[in-house]
């Protein structure tokens, strides 16, 4: 048995509901993810400088894009999460950040983060689908963090290092662990439920009754390939069979074969 996935049903281009194509699953599973989770709900300072302790309130983000294509060996996955918005706030905790102008809020922006992975299908040796990501890597575009209140804008030269290093890096790793546990399981799971074992009567060639049969499945290999040479998609070969209940037949057999 084999079900051939072309790019289309790969990836269509169309994010319209209800899903047609595999990157528009990954795109809804994506525009779950909770960013402000993802850095522990911001409960401690994110850096201190000069008297201050700040704080990053909340993250947030506009939307996502995910790009799926068929390439050798699998899939490569391309996803950006964009507009990030966090609110950041400067605690003043001494008497010289006092006459800076004391507690003050500001701001963190990123204009995309963009996420890169290749993901590997196979069949294992009972029949499974095996789904691994490779190669996974997450990058940041437009980073800009600002401040309210002019008297504390010599506070961001001093902890911008900081914060790309602390929040970015933070949730640089997140995201790549929240990639591996999700979207691997996920696409197993969706290209898995394609192996089935089920049931089903045949008639009697004779009109007196039916034969139940079982016919089950399982993986027997993925072969995923970009357009060159082409075409561009991916084939899932499966192992399949018929069985009837083991034993005599159910019914008295005159002449006819069992099928």
């Amino acid at each position: 048995l084999g079900i051939w996935f072309s790019q289309a049903s790969i990836d269509d281009s169309d994010t319209s509901l209800p899903p047609n194509d595999l990157a528009t699953v990954f795109k809804l599973v994506l525009d779950q993810f909770d960013i402000g989770a993802l850095l522990g709900g911001g409960s401690g300072p994110i850096a201190s400088q000069a008297g201050y302790k700040i704080y990053l309130n909340s993250l947030t983000y506009g939307g996502t894009n995910v790009n799926l294509q068929a390439v050798d060996g699998g899939l490569a996955i391309q996803a950006e999460i964009n507009a990030i918005d966090g609110k950041l706030t400067f605690d003043c905790t001494s008497i010289g950040c006092f006459f800076l102008g004391g507690d003050s809020t500001g701001g963190l922006t990123v204009d995309a983060v963009t996420i890169t992975a290749n993901i590997a299908l196979s069949a294992t040796e009972d029949g499974a689908l095996d789904v691994q990501l490779n190669d996974t890597n997450t990058s940041f575009s437009g980073i800009d963090i600002y401040s309210d209140n002019g008297f504390t804008n010599f506070l961001i030269s001093l902890v911008e290092t900081a914060i790309i290093n602390g929040v970015v890096g933070d949730l640089q790793n997140e995201l790549n662990n929240q990639l591996d546990s999700l979207i691997a399981p996920l696409l197993g799971d969706a290209l898995g439920a394609l192996a089935f074992n089920l049931s089903l009567d045949l008639p009697k060639p004779d009109g007196s009754g039916n034969i139940p049969i079982s016919l089950f499945t399982d993986f027997e290999g993925a072969d995923f390939q970009d357009a060159d040479p082409g075409p561009q998609g991916g084939l899932l070969t499966q192992n399949a069979g018929a069985y009837t209940a083991d034993g005599d037949p159910p019914y008295t057999n005159s002449g006819i074969p069992k099928r």
